[in-house]
């Protein structure tokens, strides 16, 4: 249902909501050796029809079989992370390279494993946060936060499969800042929301991915998220609805 879940997203966003732009949170494909950049291409081709800006974050799975080099070629991006402004507000999307599928099939220890955002990235990220005098908001796919991962049936026994590696680094860049005012994440398969130094952190459910191991019911999550002067809201949609209304806590000096 892949598709027909990409194209009804599609089609919800231009006729009924309406946004100024669109982020899709990486894992866009399930990895196929022998098929990825065709799907890839397909799926990119889809959200092409969205009548507003969408912005792409690449996650674990575009990782597998594709070379970084065709990421980029298949983007058009010169770099995988990158920033914009619309409106009032700075954006920044965030790249974090993770293991081969086959590394994590290996029995050697993880060691050089784990999931980093890099030193150039992390440099490039306070530059850029030390030009804007906009309030920001930040995406990349895998989780930057420390929230609890029980009852996951992917991760709680594979945190480092999860989290950022060294994510404290990257917190402690968004808080010298003075700047940024959420993160959004997805690869967690759930929704969450986390706190940390006044700066909330929401993982989002998957649009196609099953709800559990139980069961082959897509999560069908689209997440719409309004950012006003003193609230944030983020309103979710699907087979696992939420609805997180936080105040924005940072304010930014004009």
């Amino acid at each position: 249902r892949a598709r027909s879940l990409l194209q009804y997203f599609v089609t919800r966003i231009n006729d009924e909501i309406r946004p100024a732009f669109v982020v899709q949170l990486g894992d866009l494909i399930e990895e196929d050796e022998e098929e990825d950049e065709e799907n890839y291409v397909k799926a990119l081709g889809i959200l092409k029809q969205l009548s507003m800006p969408v912005y792409h974050v690449v996650g674990n799975h575009e990782q597998v079989n594709l070379k970084l080099d065709q990421v980029l070629t298949i983007l058009k991006y010169p770099k995988l992370y990158y920033s914009f402004d619309s409106g009032d507000y700075h954006f920044v999307v965030l790249f974090a390279s993770c293991p081969m599928k086959s590394d994590l099939e290996s029995p050697v220890e993880s060691i050089g494993r784990k999931i980093q955002i890099d030193t150039a990235q992390r440099k490039w990220l306070e530059e850029d946060l030390n030009a804007t005098k906009k309030a920001t908001i930040v995406f990349l796919h895998h989780p930057l936060d420390d929230q609890d991962l029980a009852g996951s049936y992917w991760f709680e026994q594979k945190p480092d499969e999860c989290f950022v590696d060294a994510r404290n680094e990257i917190r402690e860049i968004f808080s010298r800042s003075g700047k940024v005012i959420a993160v959004f994440n997805g690869h967690v398969h759930r929704n969450n929301l986390e706190n940390h130094d006044d700066i909330w952190y929401v993982s989002l459910q998957s649009l196609v991915e099953n709800m559990s191991e139980h069961t082959k019911t897509p999560a069908e999550t689209i997440a719409i998220v309004t950012v006003g002067e003193h609230e944030i809201r983020v309103e979710i949609e699907g087979m696992d609805p939420a609805e997180y209304r936080v105040d924005r806590g940072r304010k930014i000096p004009t």
